[in-house]
């Protein structure tokens, strides 16, 4: 991820380290040595491809709830129209960017 700071964490600033959060898959990094994950994001038959322990949460990770701050999000009756935002009827592929605007530049479209 642009702007990370897995330097510091590679110096071993503490003697147990772990990821929570910030990527949702092994960070690969022998300095990492847990990661807290949920059935989703590492189910059983991924773990082989973890290099850290699991610290594993029994429904989900993320410790959020968005039932009661956004709850036009989970509701669908308050859920934006195709036509909202400008998209034909028919199936057309749309780009979207659920990260920071930053990281869409030109050289990503150019590829």
């Amino acid at each position: 991820t642009a702007g990370d700071r897995n330097g510091i964490s590679a110096m071993r600033p503490a003697p147990v380290q772990l990821v929570y959060l910030a990527y949702p898959g092994t960070m690969g990094a022998d300095y990492i040595d847990y990661n807290v994950v949920d059935p989703a994001v590492c189910p059983p038959e991924h773990r082989q491809h973890y290099t850290e322990g699991l610290l594993r949460m029994p429904f989900c990770y993320q410790v959020n709830s968005f039932s009661e701050l956004y709850r036009e999000v989970i509701d669908p009756s308050h859920l934006p129209s195709r036509a909202d935002h400008m998209l034909p009827d028919r199936p057309c592929f749309v780009y979207c960017n659920f990260c920071r605007l930053g990281r869409i530049t030109s050289t990503l479209w150019e590829v």
